[in-house]
């Protein structure tokens, strides 16, 4: 299940919603992220990555990001890399939306066993599209400029659980 959160500007009024974690719609998520990796839309060093790490999974989920330089959020899929910690263990357990797809030779790795099952070997670099600085992940609590205004801060006007 994911969370959201509703934010509104200080100044101007201008309101915007994050989406965050994963849905009912996941595996199908997974699976288009890896064909686009395998394709190198995530460039080169990502297809080389999960072509080349037996067992290799990627972290699916969406989460907010701050930019560095202008301070705008953005929501955006995780898409940091993950290798088994023991791959034999790894294919013995099996939860609702984890299981191979022999058609795409997939498996759907949910987030919560990416800590527990695997351990991280490349994080993502995500980056802005306003000015084009490196973008972190969002912490409860940090401070968001207005996409609209750019003078104001976005403030969190509510809580929600959704899909």
């Amino acid at each position: 299940m994911g969370e959201g959160k509703c934010f509104r500007c200080r100044n101007c009024g201008h309101e915007e919603i994050f989406y965050t974690g994963i849905g009912f719609g996941f595996p199908q998520l997974y699976l288009d992220v890896v064909r686009k990796i395998r394709k190198g839309e995530y460039g080169p060093e990502w297809k080389l990555r999960f072509e080349s790490v037996p067992g290799v999974a990627v972290n699916a989920e969406k989460q907010m990001y701050v930019c560095s330089g202008c301070g705008i959020c953005r929501e955006d899929l995780n898409l940091s890399l993950y290798e088994p910690v023991n791959p034999a263990a790894v294919c013995e357990t099996v939860d609702i939306f984890c299981g191979a797809n022999p058609a795409e030779d997939v498996d759907y790795v949910m987030p919560n066993r990416l800590s527990r099952d695997y351990r991280k070997i490349k994080v993502f670099t995500h980056v802005c599209p306003e000015c084009g600085k490196r973008m972190h992940q969002y912490k409860d609590g940090e401070r968001i400029v207005c996409p609209e205004c750019r003078e104001g801060q976005m403030e969190i006007t509510g809580e929600f659980i959704w899909d």
